[in-house]
């Protein structure tokens, strides 16, 4: 069976028992969440009806007093308890607690009032199942029972009385005896009793119904917990699964693969992979020990091929060094001093300079063909022949000499079927006066004083062997040099040299070392220079070829 397909059958199981893990949880949450609402919906019916219970014994509590002490205040406290239990009065915040054993002689109130709330509408609310709300109605009605029988008291201590309608509109002396007779009589104490005996039946069943939701939701709890831990064994037991499988058809296989994958980068290709299945694992393996096959063939030509190449390389770089400037030809060059280094990349590279001397006038070239490699280095080769040839041959126009050399050079590499070209800059001296023509690097000027002044050569020619005719696009820069002044020539190697940041070394900083040095001879000048360059290159790899020459007017 396909490696995808098993591991996909088991993420799918996975996942299906991650989801079914996580809705367990929710509907554990949810059982818990449900518990807590019970309780505190137990402990708010608890509430309602300990509040009934509570106003009725403050209602017996103020008409006793009243009936005792004849004081207004009780029978006023009496009508505000029933006004504020029927939603006619406000009620006093967190009334559910001791309010009236805390009012004091004068009336000053504990706490400060809230909105009207009947109690009856308050318990509607509550949601209490039609039983035990008849119950709490029926308490409501015998506690309402017992208000008329403390209204007949307070009205007799007032000398006020039944007319036969149920208004008290009969005056008579005040009966203090009767009252108190009517609060503290056994008729007061039977209806007391049956205010609380439905009361007392409320809260049993209140009780039994929260009870048993609560023990319904904690067995689903105790259901959904223990589905939770199946699930998560289960998870756990596929997860095991996968990565036993895992480590044996894939990471097995991967870390022979990377043993095999080592012997190769030592140069071993004789170490196939010793794994065999019918999976995609087996295809990739034998794929690879197809591939390292492959790849030991081709090794053996390409040894075979690099012995070839080399040698033509090490022949081309031989011929290279062999064509440049001697320090012989150099020194006789009377009246200027030269130091030049060129230092190729990994390969034979493009760079060019030359110096050369005929009847009293130097021409120095320098310039960088495009790519590295034998091909650039056989355009250098080129390049160097033609200068000296039109050299000997006297050519001292500008536009003649570097047009005559781009058609040749463009004739040659359209028939070698390149694509390659050079920046190259031609400086003709004699006498203290330089003529500059051609397209490269900025040529720098250095005066006696230490001072560097930057000459671009953008408008002074055009890449050679790139089209047939540049002779138009070709011009010239005179200048002069006292004694004690120079020019130092570079190729792009030198200023885009880079450190490990990938920082470049630039222009500024090789005019820099040049001016602070100037005051030496042209070899400390050079070797000043090339030590910063790879001062600055570091651990970096070379890229480019390196090439410096440095000419100073003695």
């Amino acid at each position: 069976m396909q490696i995808q397909k098993i591991f996909m059958l088991l993420y799918a199981c996975l996942f299906a028992l991650l989801m079914g893990l996580l809705g367990t949880l929710g509907g554990l949450f949810r059982t818990e969440a449900g518990i807590a609402q019970s309780e505190v919906r137990r402990q708010h019916s608890q509430l309602l009806a300990d509040e009934l219970r509570q106003s009725s014994d403050d209602l017996t509590q103020m008409a006793r007093m009243y009936a005792v002490t004849g004081e207004p205040r009780f029978r006023r406290y009496f009508d505000e308890i029933l006004a504020i239990r029927n939603g006619k009065a406000p009620r006093p915040e967190h009334y559910e607690l001791v309010y009236w054993d805390l009012v004091g002689p004068n009336g000053e109130r504990p706490r400060p009032y809230g909105a009207a709330q009947a109690l009856e509408d308050r318990m509607r609310k509550e949601g209490f199942t039609a039983a035990e709300f008849a119950k709490l109605r029926e308490a409501q009605r015998n506690s309402d029972a017992l208000v008329r029988i403390e209204a007949v008291a307070m009205n007799a201590v007032e000398g006020r009385f039944d007319d036969g309608t149920g208004r008290f509109l009969r005056s008579g002396p005040p009966d203090l005896e009767l009252a108190r007779k009517l609060m503290f009589g056994n008729e007061y104490l039977e209806s007391k009793a049956q205010i609380m005996s439905p009361l007392n039946d409320f809260f049993t069943l209140v009780d039994t119904r929260t009870t048993n939701d609560i023990r319904r939701k904690e067995q689903r709890g105790r259901m959904l917990s223990s589905a939770g831990v199946l699930l998560s064994l289960l998870a756990i037991t596929i997860a095991g699964l996968t990565l036993l499988l895992l480590r044996k058809r894939v990471i097995q296989p991967l870390a022979l693969a990377g043993t095999s994958a080592k012997s190769v980068a030592g140069g071993d290709f004789s170490r196939p992979i010793e794994y065999r299945a019918k999976d995609e694992m087996g295809e990739f393996v034998s794929t690879f020990n197809g591939m390292m096959q492959q790849v030991r063939q081709m090794m053996t030509q390409l040894k075979t091929e690099n012995l070839r190449m080399g040698a033509e390389l090490d022949v081309t770089r031989r011929l290279q060094q062999m064509i440049l400037p001697t320090t012989a030809e150099l020194e006789r060059i009377g009246d200027l001093d030269f130091a030049c280094y060129m230092n190729p990349a990994d390969e034979v590279g493009g760079d060019y300079y030359d110096i050369q001397q005929h009847e009293g006038r130097v021409k120095i070239g320098i310039g960088d063909v495009t790519g590295h490699g034998l091909e650039s280095s056989v355009l250098m080769l080129m390049t160097q022949s033609i200068v000296r040839t039109l050299q000997l041959s006297g050519e001292t126009d500008p536009r003649r000499f570097l047009g005559t050399l781009n058609k040749t050079l463009y004739g040659n590499v359209c028939r070698l079927g390149s694509d390659k070209n050079l920046s190259l800059a031609i400086l003709d001296y004699s006498d203290g006066v330089v003529h500059i023509s051609g397209q490269h690097e900025e040529i720098l000027v250095a005066r006696s004083n230490g001072t560097v002044e930057r000459i671009g050569t953008l408008d002074l020619g055009f890449p050679v062997g790139l089209v047939d005719d540049i002779d138009h696009l070709v011009d010239q820069r005179t200048l002069e040099l006292q004694p004690g002044d120079g020019i130092v020539m570079y190729t792009d190697g030198v200023t885009e040299a880079e450190n490990p940041a990938g920082e470049h070394y630039g222009i500024e900083r090789l005019c820099a070392v040049i001016a602070r040095h100037w005051h030496h001879t042209a070899d400390v000048i050079r070797d000043k220079a090339i030590e910063d360059v790879y001062q600055h290159i570091g651990s970096q790899r070379v890229f480019d070829d390196v090439t410096l020459v440095v000419m100073k007017r003695r």
